[in-house]
């Protein structure tokens, strides 16, 4: 019995099912890469979906710009779509309810008038809002002090920022008041947080905090 025809036969088959299960692999993905896209010729098969300009995000502090409006025209410029850019509670309500807006209107302003969007970062806390030896990175003892404030800044910049983020690598020490970090005790913070901003701007899109690559152990 020669049996060289069956087993090329057998690796044939293999092949043609491993290359039809590969084509479907392919097929299935590019269909949902293309899911929302309009089929305008009436075929089966989806058009590719339309071509998006990469959605680039820079770092910036534009109180330190003699002239944000510029820094931020800057920004969008060099081919930025966001701009990330960190507003302190412990600088804007220094007292309790007294809020000096007056360098994040400036802030918000310049960005808004570039078309610039803002990734609005919340963190810092005020001294009386935790015991005075805390650094301002601690979290408030009471996350209901945040979200009073993230309702007011929510309220006030809503129909110019979409997209706030709650606080800061608060899994370093340095980001939580040089204190241990604590997972539930920054939940509480964001959950409180998002509650708020949302019942001030319901179509905010709330970011939980960026970590940072770290060995510590606390």
């Amino acid at each position: 019995l020669n049996r060289k025809p069956i087993l090329i036969f057998w690796i044939t088959t293999v092949l043609a099912l491993a290359s039809a299960s590969g084509g479907g692999a392919i097929l299935l993905g590019y269909k949902e890469s293309a899911r929302g896209a309009v089929d305008s010729t009436g075929g089966v098969t989806p058009p590719l979906p339309p071509s998006r300009p990469p959605l680039l995000a820079v770092n910036a502090d534009l109180a330190s710009s003699n002239d944000p409006a510029s820094t931020a025209a800057a920004i969008k410029a060099a081919g930025f779509s966001w701009v990330r850019q960190e507003f302190r509670w412990s600088e804007i309500e220094s007292q309790p309810g007294a809020f000096d807006w007056s360098v994040a209107d400036a802030l918000v302003g310049a960005s808004y008038s570039q078309s610039l969007p803002i990734i609005a970062v919340l963190l810092t806390s005020p001294r009386w809002t935790h015991p005075p030896t805390h650094s301002s990175t601690a979290p408030p003892d009471s996350p209901d002090d945040f979200a009073r404030f993230a309702s007011g800044f929510a309220n006030r910049y809503g129909s110019q920022v979409d997209v706030y983020q709650i606080w800061d690598e608060p899994n370093l020490s340095s980001g939580w008041g040089d204190g241990n970090p604590s997972a539930a005790g920054y939940a509480a913070l964001l959950q409180a947080g998002y509650t708020a901003i949302h019942a001030a701007d319901s179509q905010a899109t709330v970011l939980a905090a960026g970590l940072a690559p770290t060995v510590e152990t606390g």
